[in-house]
């Protein structure tokens, strides 16, 4: 038997190897592109961080400047109104028939804008942190009372809630009432009454007490109450006291930072709307009584 040896073609050979060589070098070069590729878009993207980082910082340094500035101006303001209103107190003591009706007048711009520093100050401490009630347990009936006695509507306040206790942060709740007690007297029908009302209510099988206001709204269409918890809306824009449209935005807020809940009712009233604010707010059995 013969045996048969295969010599290779040289040519074939060389071939060969420039295919191979070729193909290496194609590879080398795309995972090159690769590598150039994944090295841009890396670059890009710390970019993009590093500008995002920069906008943040900006940011947080232009709202605390405005906190700082907000707060400082709010605390001269909150001041020299403290003293109108005390010096127009003593005037009213001396019982001048022309001048009460402008004391009067005096007194509502100065708790109007007292409102609206509150507010301000609260929605400015809201932003920056979580807020944080320090809750107790007080009777209602006297707070209400505190937070009225003097106010233009005080004689419309028609109160039936006896004892009932609430559980909350007093100075919260006490933004709270000055909030709805505002709006009940400001948007309501003239010489109408503002009933105010609580019970004891469960939600979900947690006890809770249940805070009712009520006043009768003038009013052609349904009014949309959704809107009225929105940030910045006001019901007329036009009225020189309508404020800047953060009170029942913030009762909504610390309503909900308190665990409970806030809904408005309407209802048809004599060609008028009757408009109900419900505030339910959980028991706390860890508050000490005050």
């Amino acid at each position: 038997m013969l045996g048969i040896t295969i010599i290779p073609n040289a040519g074939a050979v060389t071939i060969f190897s420039i295919q191979m060589l070729s193909l290496i070098g194609l590879i080398f070069i795309s995972l090159q592109q690769q590598s150039k590729l994944q090295a841009k878009k890396y670059l890009e993207a710390q970019i993009k961080i590093a500008k995002s980082d920069i906008e943040v910082n900006i940011q947080k340094k232009i709202n605390q400047d405005k906190s700082t500035l907000i707060n400082l101006v709010s605390h001269e303001l909150i001041t020299p109104l403290a003293v109108i209103d005390s010096s127009i107190q003593v005037l009213e003591t001396q019982h001048n028939e022309f001048g009460n009706e402008r004391y009067r007048r005096i007194r509502m711009s100065v708790q109007h804008l007292n409102n609206i520093l509150g507010n301000t100050l609260t929605a400015e401490r809201y932003e920056n942190s979580p807020l944080k009630p320090r809750r107790s347990q007080f009777l209602l009936k006297p707070l209400i009372e505190t937070v009225t006695n003097g106010s233009s509507y005080f004689h419309r306040l028609r109160i039936d809630i006896g004892d009932s206790r609430c559980s909350a942060d007093r100075e919260l709740f006490t933004s709270i009432l000055n909030n709805l007690f505002n709006n009940a007297a400001k948007y309501s029908v003239q010489d109408t009454d503002i009933n105010v009302s609580s019970k004891n209510m469960s939600v979900n099988a947690v006890d809770g007490s249940l805070l009712s206001i009520s006043n009768i709204f003038l009013c052609e269409e349904e009014p949309d109450v959704k809107q009225w918890f929105i940030k910045y809306y006001r019901q007329d824009m036009q009225e020189p006291d309508s404020g800047l449209g953060l009170g029942l935005y913030l009762v909504k807020q610390i309503v909900e930072a308190h665990g409970g809940t806030i809904e408005c009712l309407v209802t048809p009233k004599g060609g008028d709307w009757l408009v109900t604010m419900n505030l339910w707010l959980p028991n706390n059995t860890e508050d000490q009584a005050r």
